[in-house]
């Protein structure tokens, strides 16, 4: 009797042994759904955070943008033997997903107030480490008008990148010596469609 016993607690520990020496069951990737929810509450929770204000000038040039009405003003004078340019606009925060998400775009609605000579409008999309632009679109303007819309081309989100979006606008006078070019631009809309 006391053989069988110990026939049975020594099968009994090889199963279990064997049970935990079995590889972990592999984890499944979230529904195509759930990660385009995950995206849109961070797009969301992006557009409505405090925008980072932006500007690069160049020569005799100055740009600003305001956070709180979304405006941008640029100026720049061709004044100088190098190009003189001036670029100013917004950086929304950041965005990231948990799984690679394709077709993901940025929308930009602008409104020109006011331009002489001419403005460039800018929209680009990208990871924060990488120096290359995602996706990107640009129009330029050489008289006031309503509802400029720009759309990105479409590019993949990849997971465990932080994307960021970039929305200027840039002034650059033409080789006439001594001229001005300006512009006030309001950012009337930004936002992420997937």
């Amino acid at each position: 009797m006391l053989k069988t016993i110990g026939f049975v607690f020594l099968s009994v520990g090889a199963v279990v042994e064997v049970a935990m020496a079995a590889a972990p069951p592999a984890t499944t990737p979230p529904a195509a759904a759930s990660v385009q929810q995950q995206a849109r509450v961070a797009a969301r929770r992006a557009v409505t955070m405090p925008y980072q204000k932006v500007h690069s000038v160049q020569g005799v040039a100055a740009g600003y943008s305001d956070p709180a009405t979304k405006k941008i003003w640029v100026t720049a004078l061709n004044a100088t033997g190098a190009a003189d340019a001036a670029e100013a606009g917004f950086r929304l925060a950041a965005i990231s997903v948990s799984a690679a998400m394709p077709g993901a775009t940025v929308k930009a609605t602008f409104n020109v107030q006011a331009v002489t000579d001419q403005v460039t409008l800018k929209l680009y999309a990208g990871d924060i480490t990488d120096p290359g632009p995602s996706g990107w679109a640009s129009t330029t303007v050489s008289s006031t008008a309503s509802n400029v819309q720009l759309t990105t081309d479409a590019f993949t989100l990849q997971p465990g990148k932080s994307y960021v979006v970039t929305a200027v606008a840039l002034v650059r006078p033409d080789a006439t010596a001594d001229k001005a070019a300006h512009a006030v631009v309001k950012l009337t809309d930004l936002k992420w469609e997937f």
